[in-house]
């Protein structure tokens, strides 16, 4: 910007005052323009709602030992599915495994409205627990939970509404804080970064953390500090790669995996086992897409040269 000629006359002074009042004036009205308009493009991309039956959340909760060490460590999943008892109703039913997906469990019912979200709980006591369409500044009464269990109601305040881009696409993202105590970021399509329903405003100890959420065959989030997608107690520190040229592709409707290295050909072994320790699946790797004959539930791929473990990763079978 060109700067204001001094002047020295008290009149000159005064239509300098008066000019940068119009000019700061004029800024803030450019500025609000642009953010408006860069909201309204970024709304007739098409909002991606909490709410579907193709999406898969995975949350990591656990406490802290002697040292600080994690400890008690858990991961749950959840999806939502539309049944017989919600036909009719907009509501889908919230269902939670926490034995890598061997068992779901009902934990409520979920309904999505306006860019709101809604949760109604196994007593019948419906509250809102995200709003995408909130205004900046703006102070929402919401329902806080952890580990998927109702706390407390919260007054909750939207600081400041941006956009992050996750696996290639744009998405809101609002940072709130609740009752002046915590910071949280939710992020549109996926929820909290501490996990759907984990806000656990006022709790004391332990942590939370979002690992995953899959649509479909996509994966459009990951946790980057642990990069991975399951963590159990036989599993801490897995995933951690030797070889960091290692790529692993799932397809989890065709039941199959690739695995891409400039070295694959060249005696590298693969296998595959459950939770349990059992091998499941084995072979040498060719760059080829290997099918999976595998149930729903969480696995640990091994890649060894050489019999030499030289690679780790956890993945989760889905239907």
């Amino acid at each position: 910007m060109t700067p204001f000629r001094n002047m020295n006359a008290q009149n000159g002074r005064d239509l300098k005052s008066q000019e940068n009042g119009k000019t700061m004036k004029t800024m803030k009205l450019v500025t609000g323009l642009v953010m408006s308009a860069q909201f309204a493009a970024f709304g007739q991309a098409g909002y991606d709602p909490i709410v579907s039956e193709s999406k898969l959340w995975s949350s990591l909760s656990g406490g802290y030992g002697a040292m600080m060490i994690e400890c008690c460590i858990q991961t749950s999943f959840m999806r939502f599915e539309a049944g017989a008892s919600t036909a009719g109703t907009g509501e889908m039913n919230v269902l939670v495994s926490t034995d890598s997906l061997k068992t779901w469990k009902v934990a409520g019912y979920i309904r999505e409205f306006d860019q709101a979200v809604y949760f109604r709980d196994a007593k019948n006591v419906e509250a809102m627990i995200y709003d995408f369409g909130a205004r900046e500044g703006q102070t929402l009464r919401l329902a806080t939970y952890c580990n998927n269990v109702y706390h407390d109601m919260a007054d909750v305040k939207v600081v400041h509404i941006d956009t992050v881009e996750y696996q290639s696409k744009r998405r809101k993202r609002m940072e709130v804080n609740y009752d002046g105590r915590k910071t949280d970021y939710w992020i549109e399509g996926i929820g909290s970064e501490f996990g759907l329903f984990n806000s656990c405003v006022g709790m004391v100890g332990g942590f939370r953390e979002l690992l995953c959420v899959q649509d479909r065959d996509s994966l459009v989030y990951k946790n980057m500090r642990r990069g991975t997608c399951y963590v159990s107690k036989q599993s801490v520190g897995l995933g951690k790669s030797i070889a960091k040229d290692f790529k692993v592709y799932f397809e989890n409707s065709n039941r199959r995996m690739k695995v891409e290295s400039p070295d694959a050909g060249r005696g590298l072994s693969y296998s595959i086992r459950n939770l349990e320790g059992q091998e499941v699946g084995s072979g040498q790797l060719s760059g080829s897409w290997i099918d999976l004959n595998l149930e729903e539930g969480a696995y640990v791929l091994r890649i060894s040269e050489k019999n030499q473990q030289v690679f780790s990763r956890q993945f989760v079978v889905t239907k």
